[in-house]
């Protein structure tokens, strides 16, 4: 249960520092495609 817990913990924590820039990425390209047209 412990060891289950620790990945879990360390996967969550590498997603959690990638999400923000992801997101911040996605809503750039987002917003470049409905300028564009």
């Amino acid at each position: 249960m412990t060891d289950n817990f620790r990945i879990f913990a360390e996967f969550f924590f590498a997603y959690s520092m990638q999400t923000p820039i992801r997101i911040f990425e996605n809503f750039i390209i987002i917003r470049n495609e409905n300028n564009m047209g």
